[in-house]
């Protein structure tokens, strides 16, 4: 019996800001985790920051994520 295949893959993400979230940030897609970033950095050729993160194999290209808030979150 074959297993269905990885829950997870490794996905680079382009992160609209200059500095992305910090390494161990979830990644969320509305509510829910979809992966956690695994690496981070500022690149000079796309101009904002980049992260490395092991997505969930349902999350599409193009589908808009965002970070797990730090701190107090607004009501």
């Amino acid at each position: 019996m074959h297993d269905a295949g990885p829950d997870r893959r490794i996905r680079g993400l382009l992160v609209e800001v200059r500095h992305p979230p910090r390494e161990g940030q979830a990644v969320l897609r509305a509510c829910e985790s979809v992966a956690t970033l695994s690496s981070r950095n500022f690149s000079p050729t796309f101009g904002h920051g980049i992260a490395l993160s092991l997505l969930l194999v349902d999350v599409v290209d193009g589908e808009v994520l965002g970070p797990e808030q730090r701190g107090p979150r607004p009501r």
